[in-house]
C-alpha cells in the first residue's frame, strides 16, 4: 500500500509527517517570507504603512478593501440623507403652497377610525383643505368644498360632540361615527380605504341634485354662487338662495348634508319679496303713466293706435288717453307675482281700461277728438325681468 504523501512527506518526521510546507528532494528550499518571485508585496510599505508583522498575503489584501468599503458606505448614507431632506422638503412644500382647492398630499392616519376622526376634526375646525386631505375620492368639482361654505355652515350647525370608536382591525374599511350637527345628533358610516397606504376615507361627501330647483334661476349656496345642475357637500348646513335681490327661495330651501350618503330634500318656492314687490308695482306704476300720458299713435303698454281705421288717417301727437277712477283704483291694489313656470319674470294681474281720442283725417278733412275704440283701449300683461341689471317693464298682449 503506497502512501499519498506529497514529495518529501514520507511520515518520518514526527512533527510533520505529512511533508506539508517541507521541500521534498528536488525543490529548492526558500525562507519564510521568501518567494520564488522576489519579495512578497505585502512587505513594502504601502499607502496605509507597512505590513503587519508576520502577515499573511491574503491579510495584507483584506484591509484596503475593507477601508474603501466604508467610505463607499458613508457616502450612500450621505446622499440618501439628502434625497429624504429633498422629498421631505418638496412634499411639505406643495402641500402648504398649492394651489387654492388643491390637495398634493394624504393625511397620515395609520388607523381606519384616526381618518374619519381627523376628518371630522378638520370639518368641524372649518379647514377645507386639511379635510379633503382624507378624502381618497377627490371631487370633481370643490368649488363649494371652500372655508367659505364651511365656515358659513358652522355657523348655522356647527360640528359638536364627535364621538369615533376606535377601530384597531387593520382589515375594517368601514367606520361608525356620531357628532351633533347643530342640535341634531348624527350617526354616520364612513368607508375606508388604504390603497394608498395610509387609512383614507373612500368618500366622505354627497352629491346634490339641483337641477329641478333652479327653474331658471341664478343659484348660490352660503352665499357662493352655483354653477353646476350637480354640486359636491361636505356634510353641513346650507342655504339655497338665488341673486336677484328681489326673490327669495323659500324656507325648504335651507337643508342639511347629514352625512356622505345623504340625499337631502329640497323644497324650493320662488317668491317674491317684500321689496320686489314694491320695486315691481312702482315700475309698473310708472309704466302706465307715462304710456296714459303719452300723446303719440305707439304708446307702449299695450295701448298702441293702428295708423288708421275706416279710411281716418290718424295724426301722430294728438292721442288724448285718460285712465279712469276704476283703472286707478285697480293700479293701486296690484299684486306682483313671480311666473310659475319662468320665476325670473314677476308679472302682474291688471286689466283695465281707458278712454282714447285723437284727430283723423278723412277726404281731405281733419276731425278732431275722434273717439277710438278698439284692443289698443286696454293694458297688456306687465312682466318684469328681475335679473336684468336695471329691471324694467315689458308688455305682452
Amino acid at each position: 500500500m503506497s502512501n499519498n504523501y506529497p514529495p518529501g512527506g514520507d511520515g518520518s518526521d514526527p512533527a510533520n509527517p505529512s511533508g506539508f510546507g517541507k521541500p521534498g528532494p528536488d525543490q529548492p528550499s526558500f525562507g519564510y517570507g521568501q518567494s520564488p518571485y522576489g519579495p512578497p508585496s505585502y512587505a513594502q510599505p504601502g499607502p496605509y504603512g507597512p505590513a503587519p508583522t508576520g502577515g499573511t498575503r491574503s491579510g495584507g489584501r483584506r484591509k484596503l478593501p475593507f477601508i474603501l468599503g466604508g467610505g463607499a458606505l458613508a457616502f450612500v448614507l450621505v446622499v440618501v440623507l439628502i434625497v429624504v431632506v429633498v422629498v421631505h422638503t418638496v412634499h411639505r412644500n406643495r402641500t402648504e403652497a398649492g394651489p387654492a382647492g388643491e390637495t398634493s398630499t394624504s393625511a397620515q392616519a395609520e388607523k381606519a377610525s384616526d381618518a374619519v376622526h381627523g376628518y371630522l376634526d378638520a370639518l368641524a375646525a372649518g379647514d377645507s383643505a386639511k379635510a379633503l386631505r382624507y378624502l381618497a375620492e377627490q371631487p370633481s368639482d370643490p368649488s363649494l368644498m371652500t372655508d367659505e361654505v364651511l365656515q358659513a355652515s358652522l355657523k348655522t350647525a356647527p360640528i359638536t360632540a364627535i364621538s369615533v370608536p376606535e377601530v384597531t382591525d387593520k382589515y375594517a374599511f368601514q367606520v361608525s361615527a356620531s357628532y351633533k350637527l347643530g342640535d341634531r345628533l348624527i350617526n354616520a358610516r364612513f368607508d375606508t380605504d388604504d390603497s394608498s397606504g395610509h387609512y383614507l376615507i373612500g368618500k366622505g361627501y354627497a352629491e346634490v341634485d339641483l337641477s329641478y330647483t333652479a327653474k331658471g334661476l341664478p343659484l348660490t349656496l352660503n352665499g357662493v354662487k352655483v354653477s353646476a345642475d350637480k354640486v359636491d357637500l361636505f356634510p353641513g348646513a346650507y342655504e339655497l338662495g338665488t341673486s336677484p335681490k328681489y326673490i327669495t327661495l323659500g324656507s325648504g330651501a335651507d337643508f342639511l348634508v347629514q352625512e356622505p350618503s345623504d340625499y337631502p330634500t329640497i323644497e324650493v318656492k320662488p317668491a317674491l319679496t317684500s321689496e320686489g314687490q314694491r320695486l315691481v308695482k312702482r315700475k309698473v306704476t310708472a309704466a302706465v303713466n307715462t304710456c296714459v300720458a303719452s300723446k303719440k299713435l305707439k304708446a307702449g303698454c299695450g295701448l298702441d293706435l293702428p295708423p288708421s281705421v275706416d279710411g281716418y288717417r290718424f295724426k301722430d301727437g294728438t292721442v288724448k288717453r285718460t285712465l279712469g277712477a276704476g283703472a286707478r283704483s285697480k293700479l293701486k291694489s296690484i299684486k306682483p307675482e313671480l311666473d310659475y313656470s319662468t320665476p325670473t319674470l314677476a308679472e302682474v294681474d291688471f286689466y283695465a281700461y281707458i278712454d282714447t281720442l285723437v284727430d283723423g283725417v278723412k277726404g281731405g278733412r281733419t276731425y278732431r277728438g275722434l273717439a277710438y275704440y278698439g284692443g289698443a283701449n286696454s293694458f297688456g300683461t306687465p312682466t318684469v325681468d328681475l335679473t336684468a341689471g336695471q329691471p324694467t317693464v315689458e308688455w305682452e298682449d
